[in-house]
C-alpha cells in the first residue's frame, strides 16, 4: 500500500517547507551557538534530535491535512489501522527524503560559507576542525531546521498530500459508490 501511495509524488509539495527550513537553518548558522552545540553534543543527542524532528514533521503533516482516519460508520477498525499505518509510513518516507535533501543543501552551504579558521575561532573546540565537526554541525542544523520547517509551514498542495494516502482514496471510492 505504501508503494501504491507513491511517497515520492508528495515531495513536490515540500518546496515551500524546504525553503522555510533552509532559511531557518541558514539564519541559525549566522550565530556561533549552533557551532558550539555541534562540538559538545554527544552522538545520541543528534539521533534523538533527528528522530524528534522527523516525527514532528510527520505528525504536523497528518494534523495539518487531516490525514488521520477516524472511526466512521463505513470503516472497520482493522482497515482504519491499516490506512493510518500506511499514511504514517508513506509520510515518513517522504519526510526522510526531505531531510536528506536538506542535509545535502546544508552540506554545500556550510562547507562553502564556514571556513575552518572561522569555525575554529568561534567554537569552543580549539584545535583542528575536521570533516566530522562539519558533519555534526550540518546534522544539528538540518534537525533544527526541520523542526522550524514543521512548525512554520504547511505543505503547498493539500489535494496532492491527501490523495497520496490510501485511506483518503478509499473513502473517495466509497462515497462515489454510495451516491
Amino acid at each position: 500500500m505504501v508503494h501504491a501511495n507513491r511517497p515520492w509524488k508528495i515531495f513536490s509539495s515540500f518546496k515551500k517547507v524546504i525553503a522555510i527550513a533552509f532559511a531557518t537553518g541558514s539564519y541559525g548558522l549566522i550565530f556561533p551557538s549552533l557551532w558550539n552545540l555541534s562540538v559538545v553534543f554527544e552522538p545520541i543527542r543528534y539521533v534523538i534530535l533527528m528522530i524528534t524532528a522527523l516525527c514532528s514533521m510527520v505528525l504536523w503533516i497528518i494534523l495539518a491535512h487531516n490525514l488521520w482516519e477516524r472511526p466512521a460508520y463505513w470503516n472497520k477498525k482493522k482497515m482504519r489501522r491499516l490506512y493510518n499505518m500506511t499514511t504514517i509510513l508513506t509520510l515518513s518516507i517522504a519526510v526522510i527524503l526531505y531531510y536528506l535533501i536538506l542535509f545535502v543543501l546544508f552540506f554545500f552551504s556550510v562547507r562553502l560559507f564556514v571556513p575552518d579558521q572561522l569555525f575554529d575561532s568561534q567554537s569552543v573546540l580549539k584545535g583542528t576542525i575536521t570533516l566530522k565537526n562539519y558533519l555534526e554541525l550540518i546534522w544539528l542544523v538540518t534537525s533544527v531546521a526541520t523542526l522550524g520547517g514543521a512548525i512554520g509551514a504547511g505543505l503547498e498542495n493539500d489535494e496532492l498530500v491527501s490523495s497520496a494516502t490510501y485511506g483518503y482514496r478509499q473513502q473517495k471510492r466509497y462515497v462515489s459508490t454510495t451516491v
